[in-house]
């Protein structure tokens, strides 16, 4: 077993092929975590804690300095399947004004709710994920119901083809080329003498003018 910490690099300044009509980057994207797990596998099984704290961490997907995301004892490998215990609260700040977004305003939505639905899993005692209820409907009825919010499993994974535009990045990718989870380009290689690297989680061009409220899509998620 091998010591691994991983700080959380954020990247909004990078060409891209914006997906919105009207959009921009974010000054600030913040999301409590409570918990990271690891597996070899794109469907995510048998993936091992690695990191969780009971109370949570607020982290500024967005700030200058790179925090510890999580650190823990992993075996060498390739890891296919990066697991986020989250809640589905995010706050976000547009840089500039684009359409229906204000530069400088604090936007609070809930990116699962209504139609979203969720899988569940707890650690057995070897800090295995073990997969519980499947498809559970997230108690928030929209993404401005800030009051009935959840905390969802966020799936990020070399095997899903999902862009967490369609509601389903908290169901688990069982089979290659699914929708479910979000895409991950390029796995975790852990090798014999350890790592100490970045999850880069990259923002560019994500604040959307074109919906009303101003909404925040989700990043592009790597390992570099």
């Amino acid at each position: 077993m091998l010591k691994i910490q991983f700080s959380l690099l954020t990247v909004a300044s990078l060409l891209s092929s914006p997906t919105f009509a009207a959009t921009t980057d974010a000054s600030m994207a913040k999301i409590k975590v409570y918990g990271v797990a690891l597996s070899t596998n794109a469907d995510c099984s048998n993936a091992k804690v690695v990191g969780y704290n009971a109370s949570g961490t607020t982290y500024d997907f967005m700030a200058t300095t790179h925090p510890t995301l999580f650190s823990g004892t992993v075996d060498p490998g390739t890891y296919n399947c990066m697991i986020l215990y989250m809640d589905s609260l995010l706050t976000f700040t547009p840089t500039t004004t684009t359409g229906n977004c204000t530069a400088g305003t604090t936007y609070t939505r809930n990116i699962c709710n209504g139609s979203c639905t969720y899988d569940s899993a707890s650690p057995d005692s070897n800090n295995i994920l073990v997969y519980g209820a499947t498809g559970t409907a997230a108690s928030g009825s929209n993404s401005q119901d800030i009051t009935h919010t959840d905390k969802v499993l966020l799936f990020i994974s070399t095997g899903s083809t999902g862009t967490g535009q369609t509601g389903n990045a908290f169901l688990r990718p069982t089979t290659a080329g699914s929708t479910n989870g979000i895409k991950l380009n390029g796995a975790l290689t852990v090798s014999s003498t350890g790592a100490t690297g970045t999850f880069v989680a990259n923002f560019t061009g994500k604040v959307d003018g074109g919906q009303s409220p101003c909404d925040l899509g989700p990043p592009v998620f790597s390992f570099r």
